[in-house]
């Protein structure tokens, strides 16, 4: 389950590389899932891969959370420093609303993968697209 949970993951940041890289200066990986720099701002990219069960989907939200707000002021390339960093959290599949909400009101954007595509708060589909 670990494997397959993985594989799906990095399908999905594959598919959010694809995009941003179409639209970005740079792009970069490692310890992030996905950092997108184009002119003044960066788009900070946590993908989560989800079970189906609201205990996982609490869990992979407080994990995207704390980790895109921790990559932010520590582990951000340097090339950044400075400029305006839009944080997204995408998720396997759409997460409940009040995450959503949750989420949005920690200055964090979400998007979730569906069967062409992805989609997400208005903020984040807008990046996206």
């Amino acid at each position: 389950k670990i494997a397959d949970r993985h594989r799906r993951h990095n399908l999905i940041v594959q598919a959010i590389a694809a995009i941003l890289e179409s639209k970005t200066e740079e792009l970069f990986e490692n310890p992030f899932d996905c950092l997108a720099i184009c002119g003044d701002s960066g788009i900070l990219v946590e993908v989560k891969s989800l079970d189906g069960t609201p205990q996982d989907e609490k869990s992979r939200v407080q994990e995207a959370l704390s980790q895109l707000l921790y990559y932010e002021s520590f582990l951000i390339n340097p090339d950044i420093q400075g400029k305006t960093v839009v944080k997204l959290a995408c998720f396997e599949s759409k997460i409940s609303d009040a995450h959503i909400a949750w989420l949005n009101s920690m200055s964090i954007n979400v998007l979730w993968k569906i069967e062409d595509g992805f989609s997400g708060d208005e903020t984040a589909v807008e990046i996206i697209n």
